[in-house]
């Protein structure tokens, strides 16, 4: 091996250390920024628990419909529905502010990302 091609081998080398430990540095994950990054998967857990507790909401809603074909003159039957319906009150109460918290991680996402492409 020539002196000329082994002092390239390193060269080269150095520089694929040097990105690497730069790109570690700026925190770059999967090619996008730290920080975008966190906020990203932070609004995907918050949505994901949104999503569910909606689905949850929209079957105990189906269950509350099945009460209203029926006569409600049993004592038995009127205490179900009345659980039913605090049920679907809680999970509204709880969706809001899921909801709320969604959208500004998605507008806090948007905006570090934008401001990190507009910066470099």
């Amino acid at each position: 091996m020539s002196p000329n091609i082994y002092r390239n081998t390193i060269y080269r080398a150095a520089v694929n250390c040097r990105s690497h430990f730069l790109i570690q540095r700026e925190g770059i994950m999967f090619g996008i920024a730290a920080p975008v990054f966190y906020l990203l998967i932070s609004w995907v857990v918050v949505t994901a628990i949104l999503a569910a507790l909606l689905i949850y909401g929209k079957m105990v809603s189906s269950e509350e419909d099945r009460f209203y074909t029926r006569r409600l003159e049993d004592e038995k039957l009127v205490s179900e529905e009345r659980s039913i319906t605090d049920r679907l009150n809680r999970v509204k109460r709880s969706a809001i502010p899921l909801a709320v918290l969604s959208g500004a991680l998605l507008l806090a996402t948007t905006t570090v990302w934008l401001w990190l492409g507009l910066r470099s």
